[in-house]
């Protein structure tokens, strides 16, 4: 299962999670817990969690930003952006990416590349407002779009179309400190993953087309409750989950 600061990614195609979806240039650590752990992050856990944890905006008062740019081989562009901004009770942080390629081949003699020529891009705002040391609110969105071209040759005939794939992330969690040995935390977790797919001919009559839709929500709420040395974690939630997928 992978987590994206303790929210679980969706969108599985052929039941794997195409990790190219995740850019790792705001990745602060990455936690991996081993073995099951079904009983706190549901039964696509069985194998083990790996949360990625994104970077927060440190404080010291300041507007802080950071860009860079990649050039490679094949044609690849990699752009990303950082602006950061931590004074008082707010904290602001908002990472952006863009990256391309044309595409590759591994055999030389192949008709059409093995990857065709894609580009994506990743927008991610976080906010936390701190009224007091007892109580934080923070809000996480993260935006995900690709754009690849899509090719095959079918009796011979190029048939040629666009792979689009756009996700989108919302976390709402609000943290409240009761005593000094309780906590409490209340979230709400919703995230939409979308896959459009299709071919034409030479006159751009349909020939196929895959569809993939899937809501998912969760909202929890959840208690700590630290007694000497060791911390007693209880909650309640639920998980709402609607896929549909054409022509299946």
């Amino acid at each position: 299962m992978i987590l994206i600061d303790g929210q679980p990614m969706v969108g599985r195609q052929a039941g794997t999670l195409d990790l190219s979806r995740l850019t790792v240039h705001n990745i602060e650590r990455i936690e991996i817990i081993k073995g099951a752990s079904s009983s706190l992050y549901g039964s696509e856990a069985l194998a083990g969690v790996v949360n990625i944890i994104t970077r927060e905006a440190e404080k010291d008062g300041k507007w802080q930003g950071q860009a860079g740019y990649r050039l490679a081989s094949f044609g690849t562009h990699d752009a990303s952006a950082t602006l950061q901004y931590n004074k008082g009770i707010v904290s602001l942080d908002v990472f952006a990416n863009y990256f391309a390629s044309r595409g590759y081949s591994l055999a030389e003699a192949a008709r059409l590349p093995t990857v065709e020529p894609f580009h994506n891009f990743t927008f991610q705002p976080k906010i936390k407002i701190s009224p007091s040391e007892k109580l934080s609110l923070m809000i996480h969105s993260r935006f995900y779009g690709q754009d690849q071209d899509y090719r095959a040759f079918i009796n011979e005939a190029l048939f040629a179309g666009k792979s689009l794939s756009r996700e989108w992330n919302q976390t709402l969690l609000v943290r409240q400190t009761l005593r000094k040995n309780w906590k409490m935390e209340y979230d709400l977790y919703a995230t939409h993953y979308r896959f459009d797919e299709g071919l034409r001919d030479a006159g751009q009559v349909l020939f196929e087309e895959n569809l993939y839709r899937q809501w998912f929500y969760r909202p929890e709420i959840r208690t700590h409750y630290k007694m000497g040395h060791n911390t007693l974690t209880a909650g309640v939630g639920m998980n709402y989950e609607n896929p549909a997928a054409y022509p299946f």
